[in-house]
Parts: C-alpha cells; sequence; structure tokens
C-alpha cells in the first residue's frame, strides 16, 4: 500500500519478490513473471504480491536488439520502459 511519504508498507502475509536488473534476462522474466500473477489458482492462493524492479541503466539503441524493448523506450530508464510495458 503506497502512503503520503511514496513507501510502501509490507504486512506479514504479503509476498515480495524482487528483480534487479531489467535487461535481457530481467526483462524476459518480468514478460513473464507478472502475467502469471494476475491469473489462476495460484494468486488466489496468496496474500499481496509486491515486485519491486531495480535497475540504474537508460535505455540505449545497443538494448533494443536483445533486451526487449522498443524504439519509443530510448533514452528512458529501463525500470520506467518495463513498468509501461
Amino acid at each position: 500500500m503506497n502512503n503520503d511519504n511514496n513507501y510502501t508498507i509490507i504486512y506479514d502475509n504479503d509476498y515480495i519478490i524482487s528483480v534487479i536488473g531489467c535487461g535481457g534476462i530481467g526483462n524476459n522474466l518480468l514478460s513473464g513473471l507478472i502475467p502469471a500473477l494476475h491469473r489462476g489458482a495460484l494468486i488466489e492462493s496468496m496474500a499481496r504480491v509486491t515486485v519491486f524492479v531495480y535497475d540504474s541503466d537508460i535505455v540505449g539503441e545497443e538494448n533494443l536488439a536483445h533486451q526487449g524493448f522498443m524504439p519509443g523506450d530510448l533514452g528512458m530508464p529501463k525500470v520506467r520502459a518495463c513498468e509501461r510495458r
């Protein structure tokens, strides 16, 4: 739950998934993980799931060919580009 101070409150029965890096491997992981968390019996049996994604890099032209980013993502932080998708 986000509050006015822009931090997340985690409760004991919540699940936290942290993805470090959203280049080639992280981007592919998120592409499968997020849809899986939105359907099926697994998610219905869980409490709240929070996914934190960490990457300090910006999308460059060299990332387009193999990391799943689009030309419209150029210059954007990788985390924001993944969030948009």
